[in-house]
């Protein structure tokens, strides 16, 4: 409702009785516990702490909730990299793995060059 928000806005501050006449100002709190029984002065300070306690809960939760996003994002990005690692070192493992078989089967035919690399490189 808008009348809440608008209470919300000026945080939790009481219009003016002429506020119906266009005036803006809001009472303070020292005019307020002036008038007021003391009992609800006090429901009227509770209500603006539970209005503020709400607001740093509010608060807190979405930075909770960033931390949150922006780790499973990280963890995301870090498995994702990893899984690229592993496929990039699987490949160049078939690679040499192929050309070593490359060069085994040119060193049966008697290429003096290629027994060298292959004694380098291990069975």
């Amino acid at each position: 409702d808008h009348r809440l928000a608008g209470h919300r806005a000026r945080g939790g501050r009481v219009r003016c009785a002429c506020s119906g006449a266009g005036c803006g100002a809001v009472y303070s709190d020292q005019t307020l516990a002036k008038c007021l029984p003391a009992a609800a002065f006090e429901a009227y300070r509770a209500a603006q702490d539970a209005v503020v306690e709400a607001r740093v809960f509010a608060a807190a939760q979405e930075r909770v909730r960033r931390a949150v996003t922006e780790t499973e994002d990280r963890i995301f990005a870090e498995r994702l990299q990893a899984e690229l690692n592993e496929g990039a070192a699987q490949e160049e493992q078939a690679a040499h793995e192929e050309m070593m078989a490359l060069l085994r089967a040119d060193s049966e035919e008697g290429c003096v060059w290629d027994q060298v690399v292959l004694e380098k490189q291990g069975p």
